[in-house]
């Protein structure tokens, strides 16, 4: 995941969400190209920003599936 994706998720911003997306279209259709890595919905169970976690759901529902290098999902980390 690029800087700017990473930066954006940690502060669970949409509106910054939606400006990136807005720069790149295709910010996170990269994200979901590469096997395993943190995905901005990883990010968020970190710090807890439900409300940028949804909108990223509903934005890219299969990050849900989306397994990180240590072969973790959404749900293994918010637990």
């Amino acid at each position: 995941m690029d800087q700017s994706m990473r930066d954006t998720a940690q502060q669970g911003s949409i509106d910054a969400l939606y400006a990136l997306i807005h720069r790149d279209a295709k910010v996170l259709d990269r994200i979901v190209e590469i096997p395993f890595v943190d995905t901005s919905l990883h990010g968020t169970a970190y710090t807890g920003h439900i409300r940028f976690a949804m909108e990223i759901l509903r934005l890219k529902p299969s990050f849900i599936w989306k397994l990180n290098q240590n072969g973790f999902t959404l749900l293994h980390l918010a637990l």
